[in-house]
């Protein structure tokens, strides 16, 4: 592996061919190493070791199988399928966001909303309702899918409480509250918290709802659908597809 400077003047790991030394592609695509081949083939036909081993490496590499979509031809890096999963996700996340913007003003779980945590375990052990005030919203972290659905609904509004918790602060991180377009049927989050006087202090940062505040997003997506795998990928982006055209008609 190696490094290159980007356009946007950050260093990203690339690969170095082996054959030209030039960055941006292995020795199998190096388009040099073609020309080579192509020159001994025209002159020697194709019994030559050189052009012999060409050919094994490239058949080698038609014939290996995508480890995400599982075609062959070529690897997770160059996936179409992926990328077009990527492309998926990144909408849902549009979608995501502008439900979770719209059910929290609807709400009030803005900067300065009284809220009570039910069963906040205190200093000494014990299990309490205590009244807290939201002081902070960590909007980055608010995102699908990963994070988005029922007991993995993220946890983003940070309350200042007035009692301190049985780990010495005072500080509660709480969820996104209930809704059936983002949790699905349940949350267990959807009874840990009420608000009981709401705030319209909701301001989310320039190009939220793009996705602009979170680095290499495409990256991340690819990175966190590879993980999950395309079998439950696809059945969840279908679900996706299926609530909301329901919900438009």
């Amino acid at each position: 592996m190696a490094w290159k400077k980007g356009d946007d003047g950050k260093y990203v790991r690339t690969v170095r061919c082996s054959y030209c030394y030039e960055l941006g592609h292995n020795r199998s695509t190096c388009p040099e190493l073609k020309k080579y081949i192509d020159k001994l083939r025209k002159e020697n036909g194709d019994h030559t070791y050189s052009v012999a081993d060409y050919d094994r490496m490239k058949k080698k590499r038609s014939n290996r199988s995508c480890s995400y979509c599982k075609d062959k031809g070529h690897n997770a890096r160059t996936c179409p399928v992926l990328k077009n999963d990527v492309d998926t996700e990144y909408n849902i996340n549009k979608v995501y966001r502008a439900i979770v913007y719209e059910h929290i003003k609807a709400v009030g779980l803005g900067i300065g909303a009284l809220v009570k945590v039910n069963h906040y375990m205190t200093k000494g052990y014990q299990r309490e309702e205590v009244l807290g005030f939201v002081e902070q919203i960590i909007w980055d972290r608010i995102r699908s899918h990963h994070n988005g659905y029922g007991w993995r609904s993220p946890h983003a509004f940070v309350a200042s409480m007035q009692k301190e918790s049985y780990t010495g602060d005072r500080e509660e991180v709480l969820s996104v509250p209930f809704h059936p377009s983002i949790h699905g049927h349940y949350s267990y989050d959807n009874e840990r918290y009420e608000i009981l006087n709401p705030s319209d202090h909701i301001n989310p940062p320039s190009g939220w709802f793009e996705l602009e505040d979170i680095p290499d997003i495409d990256k991340q997506l690819a990175h966190s659908l590879k993980n999950e795998g395309r079998h439950y990928v696809v059945a969840r982006h279908e679900a996706f597809e299926a609530q909301h055209v329901s919900e438009k008609e």
